[in-house]
């Protein structure tokens, strides 16, 4: 929450006095802040145009800030916060990221607005002291920080990996919320400067000081409050009593403006005071409240267990204020479960649930099971056995009878099954191919005939994998190599021992699997399935899927928004379950007035820049079409109250830009009822 009285001064100047025994209640008429806020329920969003001057969006939020003061929300306190639901959150999502790859090899590395929309990308005013400037920032997210990545990572890497499959975090991840102007550090917190207010993680720090690598924040919450009203901090209820022109007394205790004083064991700062002596509206204060009010947070500095504080300044120049994801998030330990890679549905979040990267899972593919293994067969050449019956083979067997398919003499055939011949004429060694001629197009219906081919391939869906052999291993596609053992009868094993696994009875790349004990995942998709097992009997199992396994991960911005709740009873505090804020007034721009059409408005900027006023205002004119419109001339402004389908409509449009604020400061200030349509004042 900003420092609202103090907000409001900035823009209105003069016009308004506030702090001793002029308050709002005697700035404004009678009917205001009505229709706007009627039985402290808030009902108006104000509107800017999508391209106005920054001042136009100050003077809004100035608005909003004062119609804030006059509602509170009737909980003993509401906490708003951000939950970790991120079904609805918008952002980045990449499907065709290969296994065994980065995410930022398909990704952008850093991301910004325009792939994450809740990231900022905005601007703000303050006053250095030596007057105010307009200062740009934007925030963005890292996910390859300092050389880290995000790895997604299968069991062919490490065998101990649950699922199959992760998403590793060598911390690789960061946010930063990023100055893109200037600011000089050294004004911070100095006597003519005001308050420098930046919300970083969604979460608004006042900044008291700030040096090369440390900033010192007010670290409380802040809340507007009137007498009676009760607020808990760290399960302590602070009960706030009369409010004086200069004081405020909680628990029993005064404390004056501006001075900070120990209730219970919480720290209570009274930041303002804005005292009503008329009795139709009560008293409010600011106040700040917390166990330790001011906090430095260093660079390095722990922010949570999980993420550090990045704080870099260059020659007394501030370049960003962020956090960095400071584990190493590999691999699989059940011992160490907080350092372990994510699964699939996993997520890694950012501080105040501002953002996730989620592992979404893996591409949705098909999967048909080939079988590598030894028997003694009948072959045949043509119409005649090859050599006698029952030879040593080894053979590759598919479910399906097309799940293979080889090419003979520029003729195309389909089968379900291979078998593999050692011969040797003393000195060279060489595989024959037979195949089982299921439809005898060939040759005979069902015989194993020798096949003079030039290339052989599995077929499952969009995957086609080439066979081939490296002397007298069997490779399957680009990655499994199976080496087929002989003795003098032909292919009996795998490798060099007859029913006893090895390492290298099969390898994937240049890795060794042959007595893993769980499924292996390569890169492609094709799942190796029990390895050693599978061995021990002479066997390979092979799991190819219907097309390339990728992985789907999204970057998203902050979760959807919750609402908390304690309530005080006795000596207890109950809190609710988190429920979705409803918003009361709201600043939006003029194209995202839709959603809010339902609310009375008051618009800020005139029709040349603002949809909204045009549409009031007799449509879009500028200039000198601006005032024959409106009767507005060059140092002018209007406000003008309008019926708008039974609500109430405001606008507060000037000449220029200046001419506008001063508009907004009257319309805070003025005395004249704008609950009643047709009200017009030109100034």
């Amino acid at each position: 929450m900003k420092n609202k009285f103090k907000k409001i001064m900035g823009v209105a100047g003069s016009v308004l006095m506030i702090g001793s025994t002029i308050g709002f209640a005697m700035a404004a008429g009678g009917g205001f802040p009505s229709p706007f806020v009627d039985d402290n329920t808030p009902n108006y969003a104000l509107v800017v145009g999508a391209s106005a001057a920054t001042s136009d969006m100050t003077g809004a939020n100035s608005i909003n800030d004062y119609l804030n003061t006059f509602y509170t929300i009737e909980s003993d306190v509401s906490n708003p916060l951000i939950g970790g639901d991120f079904s609805d959150s918008v952002g980045v999502r990449e499907d065709e990221i290969v296994l065994g790859s980065t995410v930022h090899s398909m990704m952008n590395k850093v991301l910004t607005d325009n792939k994450i929309a809740t990231l900022l990308d905005s601007e703000f005013n303050w006053n250095d002291g030596d007057g105010s400037e307009t200062y740009d920032i934007h925030e963005e997210i890292d996910i390859a920080y300092d050389g880290g990545e995000l790895l997604i990572q299968t069991t062919l890497n490490d065998p101990e990996l649950e699922g199959g499959v992760v998403l590793e975090n060598d911390k690789a991840l960061a946010y930063r919320y990023v100055f893109d102007d200037d600011l000089d550090i050294t004004k911070v917190g100095t006597v003519d400067a005001d308050p420098l207010y930046l919300t970083i993680l969604g979460k608004e720090y006042e900044v008291l000081k700030m040096e090369d690598s440390s900033m010192t924040v007010s670290f409380s919450d802040e809340k507007v409050v009137k007498t009676g009203d009760k607020v808990v901090s760290d399960g302590v209820t602070l009960t706030i009593g009369d409010i004086f022109t200069g004081s405020v007394e909680v628990n029993g205790v005064l404390i004056k403006e501006g001075r900070t004083r120990t209730v219970n064991g919480i720290e209570v700062y009274i930041d303002t005071i804005a005292y009503h002596s008329s009795s139709d509206l009560p008293s409010k204060a600011i106040i700040k409240i917390g166990k330790d009010i001011s906090q430095t947070i260093s660079d390095g500095d722990e922010y949570d267990d999980t993420w550090v504080w990045e704080i870099f300044s260059e020659e007394g120049l501030i370049k960003h204020i962020g956090v960095v994801y400071d584990i190493k998030s590999i691999s699989y330990d059940e011992d160490e479960p907080e350092e372990n890679a994510i699964s699939i549905g996993g997520q890694y979040v950012f501080p105040e649930n501002y953002g996730a990267v989620v592992f979404e899972g893996l591409t949705d593919v098909d999967y048909e099971d080939f079988e590598v293994s030894f028997d003694d067969k009948d072959l045949y050449v043509g119409e005649s056995k090859d050599d006698g019956d029952d030879i040593n083979v080894a053979i590759l067997e598919g479910e399906n009878d097309d799940s293979i398919t080889l090419v003979i003499n520029g003729t195309t055939y389909e089968t379900d099954s291979l078998y593999f011949r050692y011969v040797t004429d003393g000195e060279n060694e060489s595989v024959n191919i037979y195949f089982k001629d299921i439809d005898g197009d060939f040759g005979n219906e069902g015989r194993i005939q020798l096949a003079d081919t030039s290339e052989m391939k599995l077929v499952v869906g969009d995957t086609e994998m080439a066979i081939d052999f490296e002397g007298l291993t069997l490779i399957i596609g680009d990655e499994i190599s199976i080496p087929l053992g002989k003795n003098a009868e032909g292919f009996v094993k795998l490798g060099l021992t007859i029913e006893d696994a090895e390492s290298t009875d099969v390898v994937v790349g240049t890795e060794s699997i042959g007595i893993r004990d769980n499924d292996v995942l390569t890169h492609y998709g094709t799942i190796v399935r029990d390895p050693e097992d599978n061995a021990d009997s002479d066997r390979v199992v092979i799991g190819v899927p219907s097309e390339q396994v990728y992985a789907e991960v999204s970057v998203l911005g902050q979760g959807m928004a919750v609402e908390e709740v304690s309530e005080v009873e006795g000596n207890e505090t109950v809190v609710d379950e988190p429920e979705v804020v409803e918003l009361g007034g709201i600043v939006v721009k003029d194209n995202e007035i839709s959603a809010h059409a339902d609310k009375n408005l008051i618009i800020v900027g005139g029709s040349c820049i603002n949809t909204e006023a045009a549409r009031l205002l007799g449509g879009k004119a500028c200039g000198e079409e601006f005032t024959l419109k409106t009767g507005v001339a060059v140092g002018k402004y209007i406000i003008q109250t309008f019926d708008d389908a039974g609500r109430i409509a405001v606008v507060v449009a000037g000449y220029e830009a200046a001419d506008t604020t001063r508009g907004v400061a009257d319309f805070i200030a003025s005395e004249t009822d704008f609950s009643v349509a047709g009200t017009k004042v030109i100034a």
